[in-house]
């Protein structure tokens, strides 16, 4: 799963909500961030390793029925520059 983001939380986090996670540990998939031209991808055994910092449910703009909570990682690029071998 590839997330493209607009900013980091706090300046420091990449953020996805708790079903896009919880997605990807089930079928052992890893998700790729992509943030200012760099991109930090972990696998489903760090996604376990979630920051949870709110229990907030938030209400999905597209579907009124669907909420999510957040969950955050330490936003620690793999390297700079790499949008391009992505294609993005």
């Amino acid at each position: 799963m590839i997330i493209e983001l607009q900013k980091l939380w706090l300046g420091k986090f990449a953020s996805a909500r708790d079903y896009q996670v919880a997605k990807c540990i089930k079928k052992n998939k890893s998700i790729t961030w992509l943030f200012n031209n760099d991109k930090m991808t972990l696998t489903a055994e760090q996604l376990e390793k979630a920051i949870k910092f709110s229990n907030k449910e938030n209400e999905s703009k597209y579907n009124a029925k669907q909420k999510y909570t957040l969950r955050n990682f330490p936003w620690k690029p793999d390297s700079v520059g790499e949008f391009a071998s992505l294609g993005v």
